[in-house]
Protein backbone atom coordinates (compact mmCIF):
# COMPACT_ATOMS: atom_id res chain seq x y z
CA UNK A 1 0.00 0.00 0.00
CA UNK A 2 1.72 3.54 -0.81
CA UNK A 3 1.95 5.85 2.29
CA UNK A 4 0.96 9.46 1.14
CA UNK A 5 2.52 12.80 2.30
CA UNK A 6 -0.92 13.74 4.76
CA UNK A 7 -0.67 10.24 6.64
CA UNK A 8 0.37 11.73 9.43
CA UNK A 9 -2.35 14.24 9.88
CA UNK A 10 -4.77 11.69 10.45
CA UNK A 11 -6.44 12.06 6.90
CA UNK A 12 -7.17 9.25 4.58
CA UNK A 13 -6.49 9.86 0.81
CA UNK A 14 -10.46 9.94 0.12
CA UNK A 15 -11.29 12.51 2.78
CA UNK A 16 -8.95 15.40 1.26
CA UNK A 17 -10.15 17.91 -1.12
CA UNK A 18 -8.63 17.16 -4.13
CA UNK A 19 -8.39 17.76 -7.65
CA UNK A 20 -6.82 15.28 -9.65
CA UNK A 21 -3.69 13.76 -7.91
CA UNK A 22 -3.24 17.34 -6.03
CA UNK A 23 -4.40 18.70 -2.90
CA UNK A 24 -6.28 21.90 -3.36
CA UNK A 25 -4.42 24.46 -0.81
CA UNK A 26 -1.36 23.17 -3.31
CA UNK A 27 -2.90 24.17 -6.29
CA UNK A 28 -4.24 26.81 -4.44
CA UNK A 29 -0.30 28.16 -3.64
CA UNK A 30 0.58 27.24 -7.47
CA UNK A 31 -1.88 29.46 -8.84
CA UNK A 32 -1.37 32.11 -6.66
CA UNK A 33 2.81 32.14 -7.35
CA UNK A 34 1.81 31.92 -10.99
CA UNK A 35 -0.40 35.34 -11.12
CA UNK A 36 0.30 36.75 -8.26
CA UNK A 37 4.15 36.81 -7.13
CA UNK A 38 5.01 36.53 -10.82
CA UNK A 39 4.33 39.41 -12.11
CA UNK A 40 5.88 41.23 -8.80
CA UNK A 41 9.00 39.90 -9.85
CA UNK A 42 8.70 40.71 -13.27
CA UNK A 43 7.41 44.52 -13.66
CA UNK A 44 10.40 45.83 -11.46
CA UNK A 45 12.51 43.66 -13.25
CA UNK A 46 11.53 44.53 -16.88
CA UNK A 47 11.38 48.29 -15.46
CA UNK A 48 14.84 48.01 -14.70
CA UNK A 49 16.04 46.85 -17.88
CA UNK A 50 14.26 49.57 -19.77
CA UNK A 51 15.92 52.29 -17.54
CA UNK A 52 19.05 50.47 -18.23
CA UNK A 53 18.45 50.11 -22.29
CA UNK A 54 17.40 53.99 -21.69
CA UNK A 55 20.60 55.17 -19.78
CA UNK A 56 23.01 53.79 -22.23
CA UNK A 57 21.20 55.14 -25.32
CA UNK A 58 21.45 58.38 -23.84
CA UNK A 59 25.26 58.08 -22.60
CA UNK A 60 26.18 56.27 -26.14
CA UNK A 61 23.87 56.63 -28.07
CA UNK A 62 25.76 58.80 -30.49
CA UNK A 63 28.58 56.63 -30.65
CA UNK A 64 26.53 53.87 -31.52
CA UNK A 65 24.68 55.66 -34.36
Amino acid sequence: MLTYAFADTGRSKDDTPSIGCFDRPFLIHIIRDVFVISPIVTVPEFSLKAALVNYMDITNGEDEA
